[in-house]
């Protein structure tokens, strides 16, 4: 795996975790495929639809969490966390207490089920809900990979509610009007597929 920074002036899974990915791929393989081709039909029509469900690799949530320099300290929110990798992985790997919140209730029971696998029920939860209805003021890092047109959305809804000194993670796509602080790019090792993290710090 490779990884490149850039900088501008600002403003593996465990073995336990197996059991509800295969879970995963029963009740959502079919939305498990690239984001520029996804669909995700029972929610398309929702006027809140934000993104599809495409997994985060354990190897860009890695490098995520360093990016982002994220401690024990911190409360790292994931919003459309899907299936809980990334809060569960956060919790695990950085100790940090971490919530999801994920709009399909199925992917919230699957990741329900992990957090119990983990038994990190005092550290992470989820929240079925919709991610522009939420209270985010308490988190101190928030994570997000969803469609460009929704990273508009919510731009002005992490602004607004988080404070100042608060990092953002966007997975493959800028928050428009944002200058990010740096630029991660990896290289997946399994696929060869490129990707791309932004890290923001809110001033």
């Amino acid at each position: 795996m490779r990884f490149v920074v850039s900088k501008l002036p600002s403003r593996i899974l465990p073995a336990s975790f197996l059991f509800a990915v295969s879970v995963v791929h029963l009740i959502a393989r079919d939305r498990e495929i690239p984001a520029e081709n996804a669909q995700q039909d029972t929610l398309l029509d929702h006027p809140n639809w934000l993104a599809p469900y495409v997994p985060t690799p354990p190897e860009v949530i890695d490098a995520m969490l360093k990016l982002a320099n994220v401690r024990e300290a911190d409360i790292l929110y994931d919003l459309g966390s899907g299936d809980g990798r990334i809060i569960i992985r956060a919790a695990e790997k950085r100790k940090a207490s971490t919530v999801g919140i994920e709009f399909d209730e199925e992917l919230c029971n699957v990741a329900r089920l992990a957090i119990r696998e983990h038994h990190l029920e005092g550290r992470v939860r989820v929240i079925k809900g919709d991610i522009l209805e939420q209270d985010l003021s308490e988190a101190s890092v928030v994570t997000v990979y969803l469609l460009p047109k929704s990273l508009g959305k919510i731009a002005a809804l992490l602004q607004t509610q988080l404070k100042k000194g608060a990092r953002v993670l966007s997975v493959n796509d800028e928050i428009p009007g944002w200058k990010f602080t740096r630029r991660l790019d990896i290289r997946e090792n399994s696929n060869g597929r490129n990707w791309r993290v932004f890290l923001y710090t809110i001033r």
